[in-house]
């Protein structure tokens, strides 16, 4: 005598039955979930709470995981209490050249005169192509840092080999991560090592939670502050998209001091003032942008650079106060005109005894 064979309308009404019951559940997850995010008052995003979920069943739970976590998340307004790089509180405004080039200082100098404190360019550039400028490396940077040091500015710079890594990050203030680098997990394992702040860019393919679990690298090791520097785009117009929902979500997912680079975020210097505005409208803590003194002349990426006056404008729509020269600057040029004026009044002295003896 055969089995009786279930009929094909049953198995549905049974599965449909089995939907509703899982649908209840996942509703009741999903609040006390929701529930927990706002109690615990800490950024919601956990990589080890995410490992351990994806040991289960990866498919089926982190979809679940993150529906709720981002729904919930950017709603919170935490400020950041994990170190960053740069000083809490102030919208920090850092800018310089794309690379070290024969400009330096005249760029440096503009800086310290639109009353910035921090100052970006680039010693190491990985390009697209090989024949494109590369950098001069660590002779560059020395000459960054030691121009930096006589203007009162604080330095970062891009560091893109273990190699250099060591020697770089004695050399400057806070170490650039790029974007083609920012999964180079060698390279963040080491950075944690070395006790400076890093400041790490969003790859042009990451995803929000693959961002902070590079973040995750040297979170608790060393200060990290997150930077938006735009994904790939589909609009010839841009030369990439700047993410700015993408930041405002990891910094209150990750609970990461995040900043934004509307310069490679968008590769035209005419949106780069706005979109530092809608950035700091937005909650953000800071901008990185390229400026450069003739950039007619940068060496790289000079359609996207700032001339003078727009860094200048940007500064003070920005409340930063503009300064006649810095105090080191002030203090040695101060030296100078004494010693002149010294020279002057001996050789006066002289001339009028010389006189007065012919007499």
């Amino acid at each position: 005598m055969s089995e009786r064979t279930t009929a094909p309308g049953d198995l549905r009404r049974t599965i449909d039955t089995l939907d509703a019951d899982i649908e209840a559940l996942v509703k009741r997850r999903d609040a006390i979930a929701a529930q927990l995010i706002r109690a615990k008052q800490t950024a919601p995003y956990d990589p080890r709470r995410e490992d351990e979920i994806s040991a289960r069943d990866q498919a089926f739970w982190l979809p679940m995981l993150r529906r709720v976590r981002t729904a919930e998340g950017a709603r919170l307004r935490p400020v950041p209490t994990k170190p960053g790089a740069f000083p809490a509180g102030d919208f920090a405004l850092i800018a310089g050249p794309c690379a070290i080039d024969e400009h330096l200082e005249e760029t440096l100098t503009l800086l310290a005169g639109a009353g910035l404190k921090w100052a970006r360019a680039g010693a190491w550039k990985p390009r697209t192509f090989p024949w494109s400028f590369q950098g001069d490396g660590i002779v560059a940077l020395r000459r960054f840092r030691d121009c930096a040091d006589r203007l009162g500015l604080k330095i970062v710079s891009e560091v893109v080999s273990e190699l250099d890594a060591p020697a770089a990050s004695e050399l400057l203030d806070v170490v650039q991560v790029g974007a083609r680098n920012a999964q180079n997990f060698a390279l963040l394992k080491l950075l944690a090592t070395l006790g400076k702040p890093v400041l790490l860019k969003r790859g042009p393919a990451c995803t929000i939670e693959e961002w902070l679990g590079a973040a995750a690298y040297l979170d608790g090791r060393v200060a990290v502050t997150l930077c938006e520097r735009g994904v790939r785009g589909f609009d010839p117009c841009f030369r990439n998209l700047l993410d700015l929902p993408g930041a405002v979500l990891a910094r209150r997912l990750g609970g990461i001091q995040t900043i934004v680079d509307p310069s490679h975020g968008t590769g035209v210097a005419g949106l780069i003032t706005p979109m530092v505005l809608a950035a700091r409208a937005a909650g953000l803590d800071g901008a990185i942008v390229e400026v450069h003194a003739q950039p007619s002349q940068s060496r790289s990426d000079a359609e996207q650079a700032l001339h003078p006056h727009e860094l200048r404008e940007l500064a003070g729509l920005l409340g930063i106060a503009a300064v006649a020269q810095t105090p080191k600057r002030a203090a040695a040029k101060a030296v100078a005109p004494a010693a002149s004026d010294k020279k002057r009044a001996a050789q006066a002295n002289g001339a009028a005894r010389t006189a007065k003896a012919r007499r």
